[in-house]
């Protein structure tokens, strides 16, 4: 009797163990992802080396003219991938050249080895033709790669 219970119980705990260590089904394989506009990498469970280019709605502060723009962000660091897929992060830099409050938000998941992600980029930079105005731009894209 306790042979059997030992034979049983031995495998059980191994799956078990196997099903808590293994990562998700859903969990990003590693390599290189191109999508369109977008360029990532992931390694060990974390996307990093993201390159995206998007189109944005700028707006002159105080004179209500829009104009549109195509802009490169390309966030430092990494963003960790949870087991069920997800992943989601945000990055702030108050200053680069003449740009400032740049922001980069996403959120996002892995499925089936393939990546769908929603991206909110920002950033502000004053006119180089209109002294003291300040221009604000904002995108908000869904990728796929």
């Amino acid at each position: 009797m306790r042979g059997l219970l030992r034979r049983a119980l031995v495998p059980a705990c191994v799956i078990g163990v196997l099903l808590l260590v293994a990562p998700g089904a859903n969990a990003a394989p590693s390599g290189r992802y191109k999508g369109g506009d977008i360029e990532f990498r992931v390694s060990q469970n974390r996307i990093n080396k993201i390159s995206i280019l998007s189109y944005h709605t700028c707006q002159r502060i105080g004179t209500g003219e829009f104009f549109n723009e195509l802009q490169r962000f390309t966030p430092r660091g990494g963003f960790r991938i949870g087991s069920d897929g997800s992943f989601s992060g945000s990055r702030y830099v108050m200053r680069v050249n003449d740009y400032f409050d740049i922001r980069f938000a996403w959120v996002g998941r892995f499925r089936k080895g393939r990546m769908r992600t929603t991206v909110q980029t920002m950033y502000k930079y004053y006119d180089p033709y209109s002294p003291g105005t300040i221009i604000s731009c904002y995108s908000e894209k869904t990728f796929s790669a």
